[in-house]
């Protein structure tokens, strides 16, 4: 394989001069007809490079293949959007990566992103976030047309008709349908690592950055406490785990109680509904009314299996159990 090895997003001093280099390194491997795509991390946004990625993405007419630590880059039906890749054995085959020319890999985790799940697919270059408008601004190519991979297409045919199931308990993906409904502007969604974040992380439909947050390692209490956060600065904030409830989200839980921070915590496996439809109105009023609650959410684990026959076993946070 002759790609570049992922290497740290370092771009040098002020005057730009490490930007322009990463930018000729890039240009360098460029040719008329080749298909290029984007692997896109967390970095990004921690760069503040999510307008140089956008520009690139529409100057190149390429997609962009993001980790889940870096959904929200584009929105979900964005033509440059080619879905969410980290989660399972085959997400960056099915994500594009194996038709590819050249991967552009930038602001990558390696929790999300191990190279050895990629690196091997096609030959790639590091870009720098910092380069990445400058990259858009010397592209030498007229701008292609992205087109949905596999990954994109076989999710959405099993997920699509989920959002809207009525079924009790809840199929996750209508869970999350209900989380995006009721979440307002600039709202947040915390979710643990385990089934919950899984189904969280593949399936919320973003249309705004840093709106969903699934940490990349497994940390008891690690949903509750990010949320608790970001709830404490104002945002409305709703965290989801997996029953059973542990002690270290308990006692975030206490926290925002004893401190007047709103919060709401989803436990997705407990509790009962009378109808699939009252979720969104619970869900609702607890968001809507400033206080700390908790909400049981009975969940039907079933559907996870219907995923991993479309892109392999789940491999995030070293699997998620039974």
């Amino acid at each position: 394989m002759d790609g570049d090895r992922p290497e740290a997003d370092v771009t040098g001093g002020p005057d730009g001069s490490a930007v322009g280099r990463a930018v000729d390194r890039v240009v360098a491997r460029i040719r008329p007809g080749m298909r290029a795509v984007v692997l896109a991390g967390p970095g990004v946004m921690a760069s503040n490079a999510v307008e140089g990625l956008r520009v690139l993405a529409a100057r190149a007419g390429i997609g962009v293949l993001n980790t889940w630590g870096a959904k929200g880059l584009f929105e979900w039906q964005s033509p440059y959007h080619l879905g969410t890749a980290g989660l399972q054995e085959h997400d960056f085959e099915l994500g594009g990566l194996g038709d590819a020319d050249l991967v552009l890999a930038t602001g990558i985790n390696a929790y999300e992103a191990p190279p050895e799940r990629w690196i091997h697919l096609a030959p790639s270059v590091t870009v720098p976030p910092r380069a990445l408008g400058a990259l858009a601004a010397a592209w030498p190519l007229p701008p292609g047309e992205p087109e949905r991979p596999p990954l994109y297409t076989r999710l959405a045919e099993v997920v699509g008709p989920l959002y809207e199931d009525d079924r009790v308990p809840l199929a996750p993906a209508r869970a999350v349908a209900d989380l995006k409904a009721v979440l307002p502007e600039g709202g947040l969604v915390c979710a643990d690592p385990g089934p919950a974040g899984f189904w969280v992380a593949r399936t919320f439909p973003t249309s705004q950055v840093g709106s969903v947050i699934v940490p990349n390692v497994r940390e008891p209490g690690g949903a509750a406490w990010w949320g608790l956060h970001a709830a404490r600065l104002g945002r409305p904030t709703v965290v989801v785990t997996t029953s059973p409830l542990d002690l270290e989200s308990d006692d975030a839980i206490a926290y925002a109680a004893a401190s007047g921070i709103p919060l709401v915590v989803e436990v997705w496996g407990e509790g009962s509904l009378s109808d699939a439809d009252v979720h969104r109105t619970l869900l609702a009023e607890a968001v809507e009314s400033g206080r700390v609650h908790l909400v049981p959410v009975p969940v039907d684990w079933s559907d996870t299996q219907r995923l991993v026959e479309v892109a392999g076993e789940i491999v995030a946070w070293g699997g998620i159990g039974d």
